[in-house]
């Protein structure tokens, strides 16, 4: 999940990839990024019925949880954005073949 996601985008990738394969969580730790802190998120949260927890300032052990919570869902999500991204390429490689073939 790149850095640059806007709160939207990661609502839709949490959406696909997250609770359609496993289902609503029931609580969610974040870090206190300004993504997770929006009204919009805020929204999604009371919408599914997930609690947000936020972890305190310069508290190592949640901080870490977060971190780690983070690079899993990173590593759940590269292989499906990999095949997503090869499939597109397969797909535009054709239509290439085809107009040259006109």
């Amino acid at each position: 999940i790149r850095k640059d996601y806007s709160v939207s985008r990661l609502a839709e990738i949490f959406q696909q990839e997250i609770v359609r394969l496993y289902g609503t969580p029931s609580a969610i730790v974040s870090d206190r990024d300004p993504r997770f802190t929006s009204r919009f998120w805020k929204g999604l949260q009371e919408a599914w019925g997930t609690r947000l927890k936020f972890s305190t300032a310069f508290h190592p052990q949640t901080d870490g949880q977060s971190e780690r919570t983070i690079q899993t869902l990173e590593d759940m999500l590269r292989p499906e954005m990999i095949e997503v991204t090869n499939a597109k390429v397969a797909i535009a490689k054709e239509k290439l073949k085809e107009a040259r073939t006109r």
